[in-house]
């Protein structure tokens, strides 16, 4: 279970491009907040426009060669990194937010971390059966009715008190998940 103030517990949420994921985590997060929970959230994209704007001084100290750029404003911060396509920081990431006092991290799209998942599914969106279908760490699945070939788990996405429950129960301690 995860508490305040103990090493981050990481949980993924997976599944096919539409078929649900940030909705629900939109609805898992304030669930979560309410138990007084830390949470944070990484997310996986596929590439993205520069975020960082042209002229200005991060941009300019990127141009320049720095490898990472921290913007620190009153309210919020941003980090610009650049790093290899292949490259997969998710360790640095989850280090980084555990310093900012994060005690849970759920990662959306991260398939291929070591890290328990839960697969939402829509049997109109993606291929007709789960994308984690095989994978070992796919916990439970989130649909409306039950995927070909799935025997375990099943969540209905209008569940979201018991999805919360649960996640936080499958979600492992980052240490644990260095050590797999």
């Amino acid at each position: 279970m995860v508490e305040r103030g103990s090493s981050p517990r990481l949980i993924q949420i997976v599944g096919w491009s539409g078929s649900g994921k940030t909705t629900l985590l939109e609805a898992l997060l304030p669930l979560w907040k309410q138990r007084g929970l830390r949470v944070a959230a990484i997310k996986h994209s596929g590439g993205f426009p520069e975020l960082d704007t042209p002229g200005k001084d991060s941009y300019r100290l990127r141009s320049a060669g720095a490898e990472a750029v921290v913007l620190v404003g009153p309210e919020r911060s941003a980090v610009f990194v650049d790093h290899e396509p292949e490259f997969f920081p998710w360790e640095v990431w989850v280090r980084t937010l555990a310093g900012l006092g994060a005690d849970l991290i759920a990662f959306e799209s991260f398939g291929k971390a070591p890290i328990p998942k839960v697969e939402v599914w829509r049997p109109e969106v993606g291929e007709a059966g789960l994308r984690w279908g095989g994978d070992p760490l796919l916990r439970a699945v989130v649909a409306a009715s039950r995927p070909p070939a799935w025997a375990g788990a099943l969540y209905s996405p209008a569940e979201t008190d018991r999805i919360s429950a649960e996640l936080l129960h499958l979600a492992l301690p980052f240490e644990e998940v260095l050590s797999r």
